[in-house]
């Protein structure tokens, strides 16, 4: 074991390290014995306090949050992961209610547009593009649509033999199932091309809705710019409605793009 110098001084046994004597005071870096520390030591000490002290407030803040918030938050947190994971399906089962009337409405319109008064147009886009893209952006093309590339994948998904939603939407899917499979789609317009695996929960506050209802909507933050297509909700705000029995639903409009491919649906001359 190595043996510590005596001081110089009066002879006492030295620390390791430090400026003086722990008995005379003598200054050990006057005199050569010990190096004082590099202009790193202080910054450093001075950044793991400071990150200590952020620490600190961000683990305050969040047990001062109110419960709803903290709540919303974990749900966002938890949307995020399995829309990473391309589980649109179970994210729509887990944060959409079957019984709420927005869900409610959008079967109905998947009903008319599918085999209500949208599918005699419908069958006419089928006839008349025959699982081609460029016929089918002139087909929107021709009959008007605020939002022509929304528009395009709809009918795409929905008729084209490879279509995501041909066999569920044309086939033997109905009801529910119909509408958790449309919205599964959807979300995933919407998050899909999204790094949610390293996204962040910005911001959480009350909003009214488009009918005054009060939502806790969701701030998040992506490393990239998130860009839907447009007509597609915007996946950097994600409200969030609180129905009875502390149930919250996510509240991701689809009854805008429905409702605009049912009127193009309508307009077509047969």
């Amino acid at each position: 074991m190595t043996r510590l110098a005596p001081c110089p001084k009066c002879g006492a046994e030295l620390p390791r390290k430090g400026q003086f004597c722990l008995e005379c005071g003598l200054d050990l870096y006057a005199e050569g014995i010990h190096r004082p520390p590099g202009p790193w030591v202080p910054l450093l000490l001075v950044a793991l306090v400071a990150g200590g002290v952020v620490a600190f407030l961000a683990t305050r803040s969040r047990e001062q949050m109110p419960p709803e918030e903290r709540l919303v938050r974990g749900h966002t947190a938890e949307l995020l992961r399995l829309a990473h994971e391309g589980s649109y399906v179970e994210l729509v089962q887990r944060f959409f209610e079957p019984d709420e009337p927005r869900y409610q409405r959008v079967g109905e319109l998947l009903r008319n547009a599918v085999r209500g008064d949208g599918a005699p147009g419908l069958n006419v886009f089928r006839a008349t593009c025959m699982d081609n893209l460029e016929e089918a952006a002139k087909f929107v093309d021709r009959h008007k649509a605020e939002h022509p590339e929304l528009m395009v994948r709809m009918l795409a998904a929905v008729t084209f033999k490879e279509g995501a939603l041909r066999t569920s939407l044309g086939g033997t899917a109905f009801g529910t199932q119909r509408t958790e499979l449309f919205l599964a789609w959807f979300l995933e317009l919407a998050f899909g091309p999204l790094d949610t695996a390293n996204a962040q929960v910005a911001d959480v506050a009350w909003r009214d809705g488009p009918d005054g209802e009060p939502l806790l909507v969701a701030t998040v933050r992506y490393p990239q710019a998130a860009a839907p297509p447009p007509g597609v909700p915007d996946p950097a705000v994600i409200p969030w409605q609180r129905l009875g029995e502390g149930k919250w639903v996510v509240v991701f409009d689809a009854e805008a793009p429905l409702r605009e491919l049912l009127d193009l649906l309508r307009r077509v001359k047969l």
